[in-house]
């Protein structure tokens, strides 16, 4: 992994003693709500849709009560499996999932936008440079800020 280590889709490792039933029941939880938004109750704001069967598990954040298909490129989806291993310890493995569709439909009205304005090509390539610079450490900062409410809830705090 080397120079990418710490990048945003490379999957975070946890490492836990617990069971896989005991992992999924954490995962589908109340506490689940309160560890991975840090809100005390599901007051349909911020909410979550989890799938969670067969040491595979699948965390959406939804604002408000939209759809579960649309959902700003922002809020990330979840994603992870539970992995035993031959000393009887389990390692789950969580990583981002992210829609390119979303990315490319906000590059093509970007685009469309600097067209009509009639921005130089190059201060729009210098602003979208920048953009996808702070979108890559925005995920980053995502990876590991989940990472870690993870592993709280498997640690139990």
């Amino acid at each position: 992994m080397g120079y990418y280590i710490r990048a945003w889709y490379e999957p975070y490792k946890i490492e836990t003693l617990l069971n896989q039933s005991e992992i999924e029941r954490r995962l589908g939880s109340q506490l689940a709500v309160k560890i991975i938004l840090m809100r005390l109750t599901d007051d349909g704001f911020l909410s979550l849709d989890r799938e969670i069967k067969d040491g595979r598990f699948r965390i959406f954040i939804r604002m408000w009560k939209l759809p579960a298909d649309w959902r700003p490129f922002f809020l990330p989806k979840i994603v992870g499996e539970i992995i035993e291993t031959e000393d009887d310890t389990r390692i789950v493995l969580m990583w981002l999932e992210v829609k390119i569709i979303d990315l490319l439909f906000f590059l093509a009205i970007y685009t469309c936008v600097c067209f009509f304005m009639q921005i130089s090509v190059l201060v729009c390539a210098v602003i979208l440079w920048l953009a996808f610079g702070l979108i890559t450490i925005y995920w980053q900062f995502t990876r590991i800020r989940f990472g870690e409410r993870l592993k709280m809830l498997l640690k139990g705090f």
